[in-house]
């Protein structure tokens, strides 16, 4: 009899386990069946700082003399130092530098001390042969208070016609000689465009030893009575490094040089290129006009270029001798 009980009972479970696997599942509601995105946690962003950046001003430049050189310009060439045969032959035998046709023609004084003296080759300026294809060319050479050569400017007339030619303007060009130094700078005058002053630059190796190139430039000031310049790195023009001021109306004329930089004023070689250069303002006008004169008759084919020897030399090649 228990047997015949529990027979229902188990086609009951099987019914039931039927049922449950064949039942179909329910739709899941469309609220359920759409996953909700993730909401972004936020991150709190930094306080950004309302106070304005004040840019800094460049420190504006004030003028602090080092040092004063004054290169005066006697009236005559009866300066002591001048007179005599005897003295002449004295001083060529200090210098080879001291040329037979040297003429000195100023006074080096820088601060309170007497520096010496500048001179020009008075044949080399004033017998310029164009017929023969030499230009007049201005030499002008500084000798210390012992009469010892210092250093020495030469106008370099081949690459001065050259660049005349080209831009149809006097743009002269000399070569700077240095007692210590084995290599030499050329100062050279930039081309004017409207509106701009007139300029110079000089290319330097401050230290002899040294391979740093630096540019200097030499501006002339507007508006002046006399011809005075300014000199300044082109990448810092307001910062001054030196000014000339000449002065037309001391007796023979004289040039103040007034150096502002603490580091240029210890240097011999910028400070003798100063005083070369202070030099040449006495002579200045009269070179520009020379070489627009000899620019006007090569064009008309009047002479061929034939310089000097001593120009010559500086065209060659300097691998040559190198071993």
């Amino acid at each position: 009899m228990s047997k015949r009980k529990n027979k229902p009972e188990e086609e009951e479970a099987d019914q039931d386990t039927y049922a449950e696997d064949n039942e179909t599942p329910k739709k899941e509601s469309k609220k359920a069946s759409k996953e909700t995105p993730a909401k972004p946690i936020k991150t709190e962003t930094p306080a950004q700082d309302t106070t304005k950046t004040v840019k800094e001003k460049p420190q504006k430049f004030k003028k602090v003399l080092r040092r004063r050189i004054v290169v005066d310009y006697w009236k005559t060439d009866l300066h002591g130092k001048e007179i005599g045969i005897r003295q002449k032959d004295q001083q060529r035998a200090r210098s080879r530098q001291f040329s037979k046709d040297m003429d000195l023609f100023g006074a080096v004084k820088i601060g309170n001390e007497e520096a010496g003296n500048i001179g020009y080759r008075e044949t080399e300026w004033t017998e310029g042969v164009e017929d023969k294809g030499r230009l007049k060319r201005l030499i002008i050479r500084y000798f210390s208070e012992k009469e010892n050569w210092v250093a020495s400017m030469e106008e370099d007339t081949i690459k001065g016609l050259m660049r005349t030619l080209a831009h149809k303007m006097p743009l002269p060009c000399f070569n700077i000689f240095y007692s210590g130094n084995q290599n030499y700078f050329t100062l050279e005058r930039l081309k004017r465009i409207p509106g701009m002053t007139t300029q110079m630059v000089l290319p330097m190796m401050l230290d002899a030893d040294s391979s740093k190139i630096e540019f200097f430039i030499f501006e002339k000031k507007r508006f002046a009575i006399g011809s005075d310049w300014k000199v300044f790195r082109p990448e810092e023009k307001n910062i001054l490094l030196a000014e000339l001021d000449t002065k037309k109306l001391n007796i023979g004329g004289k040039v103040d040089i007034d150096v502002y930089d603490a580091d240029l004023v210890k240097n011999k070689f910028f400070l003798h290129s100063l005083i070369l250069v202070a030099g040449l303002l006495k002579y200045w006008d009269g070179v520009n006009k020379s070489l627009m004169d000899s620019y006007k008759k090569y064009m008309k084919k009047e002479f061929a270029l034939t310089p000097n020897s001593k120009e010559l030399e500086l065209l060659l090649n300097p691998r040559k001798f190198v071993r």
